[in-house]
C-alpha cells in the first residue's frame, strides 16, 4: 500500500467553500507558529529585543509559511510567482 493511501485512509480532506475558509486556516497556522516559537524562545528583556537564535528561527519559520501559503493560494512554489502578488512574508506577530 504507497503512503498516499495510508494518508487517505486516515486523514479526509478538508472541503473549502470559499477563499475566507483558507485564509482561517492559514491565520491559525500562524497563530499556532508565533505560540510555538513564543514558548521554545520566549521574547528576552532588557536586551532591546534582539535575541539572535530567536530571530533567525523567526525568519525560518516565516519563509516555509510563506511557501506553504504560495502553494495553497497559487498552486505552486516558484516564489516568482506568488512574490507578484505578495512581495515580502507576512511576518508572524510576538
Amino acid at each position: 500500500m504507497d503512503s498516499e493511501s495510508v494518508v487517505a485512509q486516515v486523514q479526509r480532506k478538508i472541503e473549502l467553500q470559499s477563499p475566507d475558509d483558507l485564509s482561517y486556516l492559514i491565520a491559525n497556522v500562524r497563530r499556532a507558529a508565533a505560540e510555538r516559537l513564543n514558548e521554545a524562545f520566549p521574547v528576552v528583556g532588557g536586551n532591546d529585543g534582539e535575541d539572535e537564535l530567536r530571530n533567525q528561527i523567526e525568519k525560518l519559520v516565516n519563509e516555509v509559511l510563506f511557501l506553504i501559503e504560495s502553494i495553497l493560494w497559487y498552486g505552486t512554489n516558484d516564489i516568482s510567482t506568488s512574490t507578484k502578488h505578495s512581495p515580502s512574508p507576512p511576518q508572524i506577530s510576538r
